[in-house]
């Protein structure tokens, strides 16, 4: 083939908006076939002469961006009649440096206006904040404050795991299967705003991910599992509950966590005394979310009259 029959193969290449591959035009004669061949053009490789002059009119999703160079079909809201200098009306172009399709980025191109639930839905208001919304935390703060934290042993992880059917390759959350993020306490710390007696200690410990640690909370693990609260296993379908249940309950009786009476052991007025404090703490918060109430209105009161 000579040079003129190879150039004007190659410029009869247009590309496909929906597939992105450049195929012969009606112009090209169908017995020519393109090169089988490395080299051959497409949207990562376009040949020299479209990178130049522009490719024909695009068809499919992107037809309305026709290249330049090219009468393409106007889209609702890019019917621009300008020429660019000569150069066609609004579409797609190469860009030379990246080889690839970037829009015309004409100022005078009118783009269809968003609607005004279009523009609400990107929008999400901050949840408005309340003092005594922390009250649960601040309970749970006095009573973990209280109890030992005992840091495990490298055998004991690595019991801990084996009892789970883990090991440090498929270590994972244990009642999911989701990547672990730390490690949730299997009986919890509190309950019913009163510490259940329980350590933070390896026994008492499995591996858990962000979302099971916060579903689960102070619930009993086993009916937790097993229901469906928001994000708890089975709410998310977890095909394999059945098998982490039963590893579970031999990980429980593996060993039995530690047990303390606090206020046995530091006796009743200091543990009264504890427990007081607490009630202050939220007695004050009680009292500050009226005040703060109180403040917010007046403020409302003053932006409205603005």
């Amino acid at each position: 083939m000579d040079t003129r029959g190879r150039r004007r193969l190659e410029t009869g290449w247009a590309l496909q908006a929906a597939t992105f591959v450049w195929t012969p035009t009606e112009s090209q004669s169908p017995g020519i076939q393109p090169r089988e061949s490395a080299a051959r053009p497409g949207p990562q490789n376009p040949p020299a002469q479209h990178r130049q002059r522009g490719l024909r009119t695009l068809q499919g999703p992107l037809a309305p961006f026709a290249p330049q160079g090219q009468r393409p079909r106007q889209a609702a809201g890019h019917s621009c009649p300008s020429k660019h200098g000569g150069r066609g009306e609004c579409g797609l172009t190469i860009d030379r440096t990246s080889q690839r399709l970037r829009p015309c980025a004409a100022s005078h191109v009118k783009r269809q206006s968003a609607t005004p639930m279009e523009y609400l839905s990107l929008f999400r208001m901050p949840t408005p904040m309340k003092i005594t919304g922390r009250s649960s935390s601040i309970t749970n703060a006095f009573i973990n404050s209280i109890i030992p934290v005992v840091p495990p042993s490298a055998e004991e992880v690595k019991r801990a795991l084996e009892i789970l059917g883990m090991t440090p390759e498929t270590f994972q959350c244990a009642y999911c299967g989701s990547v672990a993020s730390e490690w949730d306490h299997l009986r919890p710390l509190v309950k019913d705003k009163k510490p259940t007696g329980y350590i933070s200690e390896i026994h008492n410990l499995v591996p858990s991910c962000g979302k099971c640690n916060q579903s689960k909370g102070n619930k009993e693990w086993k009916t937790w599992m097993l229901s469906t609260a928001k994000l708890s296993p089975t709410a998310r379908g977890i095909n394999d509950i059945d098998e982490r249940v039963t590893r579970l309950e031999a990980y429980e009786k593996s060993k039995a966590p530690t047990k303390m009476d606090f206020a046995a052991i530091i006796g009743s007025d200091v543990w009264a005394q504890h427990q007081n404090n607490l009630e202050r703490v939220q007695s004050l918060m009680r009292e500050s979310q009226e005040l703060a109430a109180k403040i917010n209105a007046g403020v409302a009161s003053a932006y409205k009259a603005l």
